[in-house]
């Protein structure tokens, strides 16, 4: 029979709804690991409760799952459903590979950190159909690309009532190094002169130009991008117009922080 095993959340990169999914959902040998990470913040490692949203009729309601979390997971029943056990069902081998996405590339630069939120579609055979970065402000992409590569492989339980089955699943990835934040008019005036660059992705990369792509960013000596990463809440973004853009803005240089490290972030659209 399988032991139950909870770990500490601050002895993994995993925080937040992220942690609740990592300590709660994973279990047996599947407890999470990974270089030790200082403790999130309050607001970072509260868990959502609010799980179930029908897309229908736009309700949220709290599903009754006992004393245990239910990991920030989202589930929809647009067409097909799979409950919160199920979704547990198909990540739970996975979970390492998900932390080693992080762990693997963080390297010396701690000061990335962020909320992740995947959006999944599992056809009826219980395969993923689709899956793309919904939220993020992690801002890494191969972070981001590493981690869309695991979920793509992820197999469900078959949905209920015999249709695809969408949901959301949310992770958060504890910095350690603080950061300055730049706001949105400071970040639009930084990159109003070079954004226009992202506009020849997609005809190189042969792919459709997304809108409204969320785009986050950090900078740090002599003003030069350090990382970047993407997120699509209209259009899926294809890998290769993120590898793209990736290599376009990290040869950015903007104002130098002088010494810090900044995180910055804005909305893309194609001119």
């Amino acid at each position: 029979m399988m032991k139950r095993v909870l770990t500490r959340p601050q002895r993994s990169p995993l925080t937040g709804p992220g942690a609740a999914l990592c300590v709660t959902i994973w279990v047996g040998s599947l407890a999470c690991g990974g270089a030790p990470a200082q403790p999130a913040q309050p607001e970072q490692a509260a868990v959502d409760r609010s799980s179930v949203r029908d897309r229908d009729s736009h309700r949220a309601t709290a599903p009754d799952i006992g004393e245990e979390d239910h990991g920030g997971l989202a589930v929809s029943g647009l067409r097909g459903r799979l409950d919160v056990y199920d979704i547990r069902e198909g990540m739970r081998p996975h979970s390492r590979s998900l932390e080693r996405c992080y762990t693997s590339r963080v390297g010396q630069r701690r000061y990335l950190g962020g909320d992740v939120e995947f959006q999944f579609a599992v056809e009826r055979d219980g395969t993923v159909k689709s899956v793309q970065v919904l939220k993020s402000d992690l801002g890494a992409w191969p972070v981001e690309k590493c981690m869309l590569e695991v979920c793509r492989n992820m197999v469900f339980p078959r949905p209920k009532g015999g249709g695809v089955a969408d949901f959301t699943v949310p992770l958060s990835f504890a910095a350690r190094a603080r950061v300055e934040v730049w706001n949105e008019t400071r970040t639009k005036a930084e990159v109003s002169a070079m954004a226009a660059q992202l506009d020849t992705c997609a005809d190189q990369t042969a792919t459709r130009a997304p809108a409204n792509v969320r785009i986050t960013f950090y900078v740090g000596a002599r003003g030069q991008v350090q990382s970047v990463g993407f997120a699509g809440r209209d259009d899926p973004i294809a890998d290769a117009w993120a590898d793209c853009a990736a290599q376009r803005v990290t040869t950015w240089t903007m104002s130098d922080p002088r010494g810090r490290v900044v995180k910055a972030g804005f909305t893309y659209n194609p001119t």
